[in-house]
């Protein structure tokens, strides 16, 4: 049978009404802070240069700063406006209060999706600390951005100004007619998650693909050798940590690491467990011979005389 999905949306509102009017939270929202306004859609745009002698001259003659400088804010808040194409990103200067830890991005999350619903009452803009705003517009108003998200204004030279005092700042990936075209400002979203060149251009053909080759490996599918020597050296470093290399043992071992590996078997073309399982306890025997040749550490308990067969 079908998800009925409109009275399952139903449900969920006369459930939020409910819990509205018991805690209270039907109050009305606090007004908005009013962010200075975008300029014009065709005005000119000119960034603050750093305020050096030189921060008149052109890049191009070698002259001034040539350092890249960034400063760390957090999103306070995002405003769009359809009629212009652009989006209004309220930032905080950074401090480690700022800092989100595993348990409270849940939190995180949930107050995006208030946001979302109109609802987010629990931390009005009002009551936040807003440095200044930046203003994307052409390619830059399609990035995707959050309250809460961590983010870096970046000047690839240092020519251009990134503190609060150079905002508000309007990133254009098509400048109006001009406008300083020698600006170099960048705008990094999640900047402590690094991410290749690579798998950036494979996400523009394919969400999906690129999912699948961060987890299955660079190239979506690993070649099987590869595979099978990392599943080894995983054989081998668990015996070493449990200082066991009975064969009884690295059963166990194998098992365990065929299962936290499946993703990349799947990817390589492995769909048999017991295919890898012989792969791997072939190396059994050049750990044990490892065991009795370089380590000091005593197994006589846990290798029994029938397992020296190898």
């Amino acid at each position: 049978a079908g998800v009925d999905f409109a009275a399952l949306d139903d449900k969920i509102v006369q459930h939020q009404q409910m819990t509205q009017a018991m805690d209270g939270s039907h109050r009305t929202p606090p007004p908005m802070q009013h962010l200075p306004p975008p300029p014009p859609p065709h005005a000119p745009i000119y960034n603050r240069r750093v305020a050096t002698n030189s921060a008149r001259t052109s890049l191009s003659d070698g002259s001034g700063p040539s350092y890249p400088k960034f400063s760390r804010y957090v999103i306070r808040s995002v405003q769009v406006d359809v009629k212009t194409f652009t989006k209004t990103i309220a930032v905080g200067t950074w401090t480690s209060k700022d800092e989100i830890g595993d348990r409270q991005e849940s939190e995180r999350l949930r107050k995006i999706c208030e946001e979302n619903n109109g609802r987010n009452f629990d931390n009005p803009l009002n009551s936040i600390e807003i440095d200044g705003c930046l203003h994307l517009r052409g390619e830059w108003y399609h990035t995707q951005c959050h309250v809460g998200d961590v983010i870096h204004l970046c000047s690839l030279s240092g020519t251009y100004a990134t503190d609060k005092s150079a905002l508000p700042v309007v990133l254009h990936s098509n400048p109006p007619e001009g406008s300083d075209m020698h600006d170099d400002l960048l705008l990094v979203v999640h900047p402590d998650v690094l991410i290749s060149p690579t798998l950036v251009s494979e996400a523009v053909k394919c969400p999906r693909l690129s999912v699948l080759q961060s987890r299955l490996g660079s190239t979506g599918l690993s070649a099987k050798s590869a595979v099978i020597g990392t599943l080894r050296h995983d054989l081998f470093e668990r015996c070493l940590q449990e200082r066991d290399v009975s064969r009884r043992s690295a059963v166990l071992f194998i098992r365990q690491i065929i299962r936290d590996r499946a993703e990349t078997l799947l990817g390589c073309g492995i769909t048999k467990q017991s295919e890898a399982f012989a792969e791997v306890m072939k190396t059994v025997p050049q750990i044990q011979k490892f065991h009795a040749t370089y380590t000091s550490w005593s197994t006589n308990d846990k290798i029994d005389s029938s397992e020296s067969d190898g």
